[in-house]
């Protein structure tokens, strides 16, 4: 393996001219012609410095990672991986690595983020949001001062990047039936912030219109009884039905044998997580999160933070809100 002494001598220079040029600090004043040598020599021997050693002189690791589990049951939400693609496409940007850690176990994530923050492994990490252990976590990263970005969890004193349920609102106006009422359907329960939030700007609208709303935030789909009650609490049997999940084809099943039919005194707006869902039935509206953007966006403000430098002014106490991108896909 070629080592900095080998470019250094080949380049007739010391090591510390030689370390000084490869790793960009240029402590030491280097001639442009110098300098030039050096990096024509290192590209003819095929060096390349260690990370390891790097770090150590600078501080950094030059990679942030990705620590997140699933939101429900043991599979990752389709999405996930499109934020995935979003961090990584402007990490490489920046020339730096990033290092994934997907686990389904809590106490296993939380451990990961011991070690990766005070074992100064990466430089920064985005958590995708854990509910209940998102406080846990960024204790962990607080306390040995690990820049952090969280998604989808607008915490008060975090540096976080959430969707914008404005968007989902929008779109069920839009699509709402005059004459009609609504019936919110969340299988797994409040599992996300963007969701429960349109939930509940969904809801205070519709009381102002004194338009009939149900909502279904439970574990798994609503019974064919409970669809069938909220069917007829509706005036002339007209429906907005909207939902979040991957199981669309027994949602449809229970929104036939409700005796609902698509197009005609129903319309569903269906978030979904599944690729495969391009070519939606009539009546139904497709939604799609924007979780490529959510992703890229994140890992923005993780390098501002790790840099020193934010796009946005704290508040009195010295936190950073952080930034909203639109829900859904243009």
């Amino acid at each position: 393996m070629v080592t900095l002494k080998d470019v250094a001598a080949a380049a007739k220079v010391s090591t510390v001219t030689a370390s000084s040029v490869l790793s960009g600090s240029y402590r030491v004043r280097v001639a442009e012609e110098t300098a030039a040598r050096i990096n024509k020599v290192a590209k003819e021997l095929n060096y390349v410095p260690l990370a390891s050693a790097q770090g150590l002189k600078t501080g950094r690791t030059k990679m942030i990672s990705f620590i997140a589990f699933p939101t429900r049951g043991k599979n990752f939400p389709a999405h996930v991986f499109e934020t995935i693609q979003g961090i990584a496409e402007f990490t490489r940007s920046k020339g730096q690595k990033l290092l994934l850690n997907l686990t389904h176990d809590h106490t296993e994530q939380l451990e990961t983020a011991r070690q990766l923050a005070f074992g100064r492994q990466v430089d920064g990490i985005i958590i995708q949001s854990a509910s209940g252990d998102d406080r846990a976590i960024t204790g962990i990263l607080r306390e040995a001062k690990r820049p952090y970005v969280i998604l989808e969890n607008a915490l008060p004193d975090c540096l976080s990047v959430c969707y914008d349920s404005e968007d989902i609102v929008r779109v069920l106006r839009e699509e709402f039936i005059p004459g009609g009422g609504m019936v919110m359907v969340i299988p797994y329960g409040e599992w996300h912030p963007a969701l429960r939030e349109a939930e509940e700007k969904t809801k205070a609208w519709a009381a102002t219109q004194d338009i009939p709303f149900a909502v279904w935030n439970g574990t798994g789909l609503p019974p064919v009884d409970w669809l069938v009650k909220n069917k007829q609490a509706t005036s002339n049997g007209k429906i907005l039905l909207t939902m979040a999940g991957e199981q669309f084809s027994s949602f449809l099943d229970i929104v036939a044998k409700s005796g609902l039919i698509l197009g005609s005194n129903l319309r569903l707006v269906y978030m979904s997580d599944a690729e495969s869902l391009l070519s939606p039935p009539n009546g139904v509206r497709l939604l799609r999160y924007n979780a490529y953007e959510l992703g890229f966006r994140a890992a923005q403000l993780l390098f501002q933070t790790i840099d020193g430098k934010k796009d946005e002014a704290p508040d009195k106490n010295g936190n950073y809100a952080g930034a909203l991108v639109p829900a859904l896909k243009s």
